[in-house]
C-alpha cells in the first residue's frame, strides 16, 4: 500500500475536494528524525497540510507548484519547517523533536546507546508491520476519471481500527491565551507567475488546519479550507494521518467552502477517518466517499492522483559543492584536525562524509 492524494471535483455542489492520507510518510520522517509521539504528531499534520497546499495551487500546472511552510509558536515545539511540490514530494522538520503529547519534553536516549538501537529497530519494524497490514487490507485498485468512485467489496483481515484516540497538538503548539500564538508564513509561487510569493499571517495556537485556512481567505483568489486529523493507539503514534481540504469552483461558492471546512475541522472529519480505517485503512478512495456521502457533494470526478513520499533535495554533491565556497587553507585544515567533514541534513538526517584527501583535492576559494 502507498501513501495517496487525490483531487476531485464535485461539479453538483460547486466544489473541489483534495484528500491527502499519509501514515507512512509521516512515520518515515519520524523515524529519520527519532521524534517522541508528540513531535511527530504536530509534523504529520504540517506534511498533509503542506502537500494539500502544493497540489492545488496550480490547477493549470500542478507540477510546478512549490509550497514551503513554516510556522514558528509560543508552544514547547516552537515550530516547524516544511516544503512540498506538486508532484508529491515532500520534507520537514519541527523544532522540538523530543516532545509527548501532552506537551512534555522527553530525554532522548544517547545515539549509539542499547536503549537508542531498540527505539530505532522499533520504529523500524513497527513501519514494516504497518505496511503489510495496510497492504493486505486494501480495497481500491485503481480510479478512473469519471463519475463515481467504485470500490472493490473486499473485507480486509486484521485491519480493525477499534480504539483509535484523536491527536490533539494544542498542548504543543500554545495558544492558551487570547492572543496571537505565533506567526505562519507561506512562500509559494503565485499561479501563472514565477516569482515567489511570502505572506504572514498571525497564528491563533489551536489548530494548523484552522490557520491554513485563514491564510488561503486572505491569499487565494478561490481560497480553500482545509482540515487535518491524526490518530494514534497504544502501539503506533501515527495509526491514521490524513487531510482535506475543500476549494470552490467558483468566487459564488465561496461560502459554501467555508461550511464545509468548518463542519470537517469541528470532528467529522475525524468522525470519517475512524470508520473508514477500520475497513479500509490508509485508503484515500474510501475517504473520500466517506466525506462526499456526509458533505453530500454528489457525484465525483477524479481529476488526478499523487503518491505522496518523503523526498529531500539534499545530496553529497551540494555538500561538496558548498565546502568548495571555503577557503584552502580552512579546508587543509579541517582535513588535518577533523580527518575530513562531516554534514547532516536538517530535514532528513541524511548525512554526508567526505574525506581528508578528497577535502584538500577540492577547488576551494582563495
Amino acid at each position: 500500500m502507498h501513501d495517496q492524494l487525490l483531487i476531485l471535483e464535485a461539479p453538483a455542489a460547486g466544489v473541489r475536494l483534495a484528500i491527502c492520507v499519509v501514515p507512512l510518510l509521516s512515520r518515515e520522517a519520524a523515524r529519520r528524525h527519532d521524534l517522541e509521539d508528540g513531535s511527530a504528531g504536530a509534523l504529520a499534520q504540517g506534511l498533509a497540510a503542506s502537500l494539500l497546499l502544493a497540489a492545488t495551487d496550480r490547477p493549470d500546472d500542478p507540477p510546478k507548484a512549490r509550497v514551503d511552510l513554516q510556522l514558528e509558536c509560543s508552544g514547547p515545539l516552537r515550530g516547524m519547517l516544511i516544503d512540498a511540490d506538486g508532484h508529491g514530494a515532500v520534507r520537514g522538520l519541527v523544532r522540538v523533536n523530543g516532545l509527548d503529547r501532552a506537551g512534555q519534553r522527553s530525554d532522548p536516549p544517547a545515539p549509539g546507546s542499547a536503549q537508542s538501537r531498540d527505539r530505532h529497530r522499533d520504529l523500524a519494524e513497527r513501519a514494516d508491520r504497518a505496511e503489510a497490514a495496510t497492504e493486505a487490507g486494501k480495497l481500491f485498485s485503481g480510479a478512473s476519471a469519471a463519475p463515481g468512485l467504485q470500490l472493490a467489496a473486499v473485507s480486509p483481515p486484521g485491519t480493525s481500527a477499534t480504539g483509535l484516540l484523536r491527536f490533539d497538538a494544542r498542548a504543543l503548539l500554545g495558544g492558551g491565551g487570547d492572543g496571537p500564538a505565533g506567526m505562519l508564513s507561506v512562500l509559494r509561487a503565485a499561479p501563472g507567475e514565477e516569482e515567489l510569493h511570502r505572506a504572514t499571517v498571525p497564528f491563533a495556537g489551536h489548530d494548523i488546519a484552522a490557520g491554513i485556512s485563514a491564510f488561503l481567505r486572505t491569499d487565494r483568489r478561490l481560497a480553500g479550507e482545509l482540515a487535518l486529523e491524526v490518530l494514534y493507539s497504544p502501539g503506533e503514534p501515527l495509526a491514521a494521518v490524513a487531510g482535506a481540504m475543500v476549494l470552490p469552483i467558483t468566487e459564488e461558492e465561496r461560502e459554501v467552502a467555508r461550511d464545509f471546512g468548518e463542519r470537517l475541522r469541528d470532528g467529522e472529519l475525524h468522525r470519517l477517518l475512524s470508520a473508514t480505517d477500520r475497513q479500509a485503512p490508509g485508503n484515500a478512495h474510501a475517504l473520500a466517499q466517506a466525506v462526499t456521502a456526509s458533505l453530500g457533494l454528489g457525484p465525483l470526478r477524479l481529476e488526478g492522483e499523487l503518491r505522496p513520499r518523503f523526498s529531500c533535495r539534499c545530496s553529497r554533491e551540494r555538500v561538496v559543492r558548498a565546502l568548495q565556497t571555503l577557503g584552502r587553507e580552512e579546508l587543509q585544515r579541517m582535513a588535518e584536525e577533523d580527518g575530513g567533514a562531516e554534514a547532516t541534513c536538517d530535514f532528513c538526517a541524511q548525512t554526508y562524509r567526505i574525506a581528508g584527501p578528497e577535502l584538500v583535492g577540492l577547488p576551494g576559494d582563495q
